[in-house]
């Protein structure tokens, strides 16, 4: 992924053509938050209406709820975080490297900051969740789980990084790239973590016991938050993206409006 940093804007004739383009960005900015505040706002509703149930509950035909329990281990017990080596029930681990470019266009610099996740590797796509009255299987496959507990981070020069060995191939650095980096991040589920999950829920008819999936429509929160923590936290992401959004939008929309009246 490649992400360019600021840079100066190229020297215009007319102001009135610098002006339109941060008119035009605050637009197209302030709609995409606004976006992602109505997201936020639907899993706040969800998070409000969806019944919670006891896992002994979850039948046979598929029911969207949520069920709240502890992370067990697995039949086949704990697993070890790859890079911290603490015991845990889900990981997910990954080696990123981070470097810069710097290229000049008509005098002027142009830097350009690029990101390589060069090594990810999670754990089986199962969570297994239990409550007082039974055991829920959680399908995570593809769905991020919110909120694990940071096990490992670790950032440092590449030209400091030693060979690094992972399943597979060693992952070989350029360490003559501009600002290299290297980080090492490991985020787990740890036994007994206190889990919320909203999905679809129903009864495996072979297993017997209740899976939870991801919904055909709606969210799928898998979280280590609670409900409280969870309806807070959405509330306020709701409030604040509705309000950075729509007020982006407005001066957007306001200095288009200014420039044609004044330029007509």
């Amino acid at each position: 992924m490649t992400q360019p940093k600021r840079t100066n804007p190229p020297p215009v004739k007319d102001p009135l053509i610098f002006i339109q383009f941060i008119a035009q960005f605050a637009v197209i900015g302030g709609l995409i938050v606004l976006v992602r505040a109505l997201l936020e706002q639907r899993k706040l509703s969800a998070v409000n209406a969806v019944p919670t149930v006891d896992i002994s509950d979850v039948g046979e035909r598929s029911l969207r709820c949520v069920i709240k329990g502890s992370a067990e281990p697995r039949p086949g017990g704990l697993l070890t975080g790859p890079m911290s080596g603490r015991p845990c029930v889900w990981f997910q681990a990954t080696i990123q490297e981070t470097w810069r470019t710097v290229e000049k266009d008509e005098g002027r610099e142009i830097s350009t900051t690029h990101t390589s996740t060069r090594w990810n590797v999670c754990s089986a796509p199962q969570l297994y969740v239990r409550d007082p009255t039974g055991l829920a299987v959680v399908n995570v496959d593809g769905t991020a789980v919110d909120e694990p507990v940071r096990s490992h981070l670790v950032t440092m020069p590449a030209v400091e990084a030693q060979h690094i060995e992972v399943p597979g191939k060693p992952i070989v650095l350029d360490k003559r790239k501009l600002d290299h980096t290297v980080t090492w991040r490991e985020v787990i589920v740890p036994p007994g973590q206190p889990m919320y999950v909203l999905g679809v829920g129903r009864r495996h008819p072979e297993t017997g016991h209740a899976v939870m999936s991801k919904p055909g429509r709606g969210p799928f929160i898998v979280s280590t938050l609670s409900e409280e923590e969870l309806r807070e936290r959405s509330s306020e992401r709701t409030r604040s993206r509705y309000i950075g959004g729509g007020s982006l939008f407005v001066v957007g929309v306001t200095v288009f409006t200014i420039i044609e009246l004044t330029s007509g």
